[in-house]
């Protein structure tokens, strides 16, 4: 037996609100009439989770519709908009919310015996639905039935009561957000049934004009009725003489001919809550299906709908990993952005800009599309000019394609990490950890940089910008995973993807591109500002030094003597260049002795100091790359040599590679040997990184012809001649 307790969401504090100006006598929460009543005091409704402002929402906006007489539009859409206007500011006139609260006495009474707010009081009949589903059914985020605990300790065993207010919006996301599936079991007139459709918003997104009042919000939030609708004819469920009929047959397929029908239309469930004695808090709930054949769309006029590969129309889903700027395809209707055809809200399309400056707020529930819910929804805009594409068409170009840039990198970052995971592992490119490190990386730096360049106006060469990121992020993501030539391989082929993959080469007689920015110069040729020392001046004279010596025929034997040898046995070497070396431990003196070494075991072409203007800082990886190049090693046999340098200690690398010099040094310039010499002295204590570099660079020198071209097609792409 129910207890008749009230609880009237028209008078009672439910509504958690944020006052313009707070004072002792704003309480923080509302009912609905003052709340309607003070809206031009009040900056914004505090309601949470978002699914349910997403909902207070729509109820709000049908009230003030019906409150201003905008419900109806008996002169056309000229008139409607002029009457908006007329009122926008202005206090809402307290007499006509008292009057609508009077003409309705009772039906927002929560608890009412006979017409609880949006219930369904049939369900307390045990023949009708004989099992309650309990309070941790209602209460979103709380586990249920055999699911484990998550967020907190309840169990179906002992139920915490839930505060009304918290009931109420559960109440809601029910009603809107509700899954499909199976339910608890109801029977109505011969029918008996344990299964529902999901709620008309569920996995939707919802986009809602934000003003600097609740009162701006919400009449910038109403769309036009149609003309000549009448108010009898477009009803809200509580404005309804009887209890709806179940197992009536869905509407016709124009089905909602007036904005306060589609603002409260479309449920699929029933619930019934259960109070205390008190009135104050719900100790348990009804959930039910509550129309037994799934309704048309609602049309509903605050999400954006796009069409599917297969000609279906949806409403683009809510996605916790998706920035609001990428919808704005949707919110400003931005040419040619999209291959979803995004179909913009109604509500933008009402001379929103005539009435002030207005934020967009996403809100909504990332869910599938049965029984699983994933993340909230919620993220603001900052104010936009929604009627720019037919004002400022140029500017709305530029913006789409900033926008199409951003989507553009991001998808190929996304495809770039998946097909280097995939190579790797021996797969198919597809989801994987480095995907979700990638996205969480990219997309918040990808949104600063939109809306950074929307606010300055700096639609220049934007694709930039967004390409220097991915290139970052890419960096970020794989590079502590180079350990080999296979990784290396992987990795630095699928970075082309960041292109748009291999591309042919430019022909002869096209025109020059732009010269890439120094981060994408390095990251195609490898030579990266941390490759290289900070001063390289010491070993450029100690090399130069070396040269000079190995002249003599005899100081160069006695540096030939210690090729590949330990310290300790370089005797005759000391005498020579011993005054050279600089006082530190044994084995960065040991770099010293073997680049003197192997410069003198080199045949007399490859003996001269190289030329002045050769390229500094190109490691080992890069001239080995190099020298595949020229044709002196097989990519296979440079690979291989490079992959065992690579794995080895400081004594294993002193070993090995003497030889490898002497294959690869047909030319003075074909080893740096300054870069040689600081990576040398650094190897025991930085080989990783180092290793990492050189198998970088390799890859990067041997792809180096593929990325200019891809790099050269991408930027054709975006400006072309």
């Amino acid at each position: 037996m129910i207890p008749n307790t009230g609880f009237d969401l028209a008078i009672n504090r439910w509504a958690e609100v944020r006052w313009k100006e707070p004072g002792p006598d704003r309480p923080s929460r509302l009912g609905l009439r003052d709340l309607l009543v003070r809206a031009h005091e009040i900056e914004a409704l505090a309601i949470t989770p978002p699914p349910a402002l997403s909902a207070v929402y729509r109820l709000l906006y049908a009230l003030t519709a019906r409150v201003t007489g905008l419900d109806e539009s008996p002169e056309g859409l000229d008139d409607w908009l002029d009457r908006r206007e007329e009122i926008f500011g202005e206090p809402l006139d307290p007499d006509a919310v008292d009057a609508y609260f009077a003409e309705h006495e009772g039906r927002f009474d929560l608890f009412h015996p006979k017409r609880p707010f949006l219930q369904d009081p049939r369900l307390a009949d045990p023949t009708v639905c004989p099992k309650s589903a309990g309070v941790n059914k209602l209460a979103v985020g709380r586990p249920a039935g055999h699911n484990s605990v998550w967020f907190g300790h309840h169990w179906d065993a002992s139920p915490v009561p839930v505060p009304t207010p918290d009931a109420f919006l559960s109440l809601l996301i029910w009603l809107y957000y509700g899954p499909s599936g199976r339910c608890a079991t109801r029977t109505h007139a011969d029918v008996t049934e344990a299964k529902v459709s999901a709620g008309p918003l569920r996995s939707s997104l919802s986009y809602h004009p934000e003003g600097n009042t609740l009162l701006e919000t919400l009449l910038a939030g109403l769309t036009p009725p149609p003309d000549g609708l009448r108010r009898q004819d477009d009803p809200c469920p509580w404005e309804l003489p009887d209890l709806p009929d179940p197992l009536a047959p869905p509407r016709e397929p124009d089905p909602y001919p007036g904005p306060c029908t589609r603002l409260t239309g479309g449920w699929q469930h029933a619930l019934l809550l259960v109070p205390d004695d008190t009135g104050q808090n719900v100790i348990d709930a009804y959930i039910t299906w509550g129309r037994r054949e799934k309704q048309p769309s609602t049309d509903d006029a605050y999400v954006i709908f796009q069409i599917s590969k297969q000609g279906n129309v949806y409403p683009r889903p809510a996605d916790s990993g998706r920035a609001l700027w990428r919808d704005l395809d949707g919110l400003l209707q931005l040419p040619n952005t999209t291959t979803t055809q995004p179909r913009r809200p109604a509500v933008f399309g009402t001379d929103l800009d005539d009435l002030g400056s207005f934020k967009v707020r996403a809100l909504g529930f990332q869910q599938d599309g049965k029984t699983k819910d994933i993340q909230f929804v919620s993220a603001v805009t900052p104010p936009l000019l929604f009627q720019i594409n037919d004002e400022d068409p140029g500017t709305a170009r530029r913006i789409g394609d900033m926008r199409t840039a951003g989507e553009l990198y991001g998808n190929r970052l996304d495809y770039a990490v998946k097909r280097a995971w995939a190579a790797i592992i021996g797969d198919k490119p597809k989801d994987c950890a480095w995907a979700e490190q990638a996205a969480a990386a990219y997309w918040p730096v990808a949104e600063e940089i939109f809306w950074t360049r929307m606010r300055n106006q700096d639609y220049d060469r934007h694709w930039r910008s967004f390409l220097s990121a991915a290139i970052s992020v890419f960096e970020q993501v794989t590079q502590d995973h180079v350990r080999g030539v296979r990784t290396a391989r992987a990795i630095e082929k699928a970075r082309l993807e960041l292109y748009g993959g291999v591309r042919k080469p430019a022909r002869s007689n096209r025109r020059s591109t732009t010269p890439p920015s120094t981060v994408q110069q390095e990251t195609m040729t490898g030579q990266q500002t941390t490759a290289i020392h900070p001063s390289l001046e010491r070993p450029r004279q100690f090399v130069a030094g070396v040269f000079t010596l190995c002249e003599d025929p005899g100081r160069r034997s006695a540096l030939r003597s210690g090729l590949g040898r330990p310290l300790d046995e370089c005797h005759r070497m000391h005498k020579v260049i011993a005054a050279k070396v600089p006082e530190e431990r044994d084995n960065r003196q040991r770099a010293y002795y073997a680049v003197a070494a192997m410069i003198a075991s080199l045949p007399p072409q490859a003996r001269r100091e190289p030329p002045a203007d050769t390229p500094a800082g190109r490691n080992f990886g890069q001239c080995l790359a190099e020298g595949v190049g020229r044709g002196i090693l097989r990519e296979s046999a440079a690979e291989a040599r490079l992959d065992l340098l690579t794995r080895q200690s400081v004594d294993g690398l002193h070993r090995h590679l003497p030889a490898v010099v002497r294959i690869l040094a047909d030319q003075p310039s074909a080893i740096d040997w300054a870069q040689l010499l600081l990576d040398l002295q650094r190897w025991e204590d930085d080989r990783d990184q180092i290793a990492r570099r050189w198998l970088q660079s390799f890859y990067r020198t041997r792809f180096k012809a593929d990325l200019d071209a891809a790099q050269a097609a991408d930027d054709s792409d975006h400006d072309p001649q």
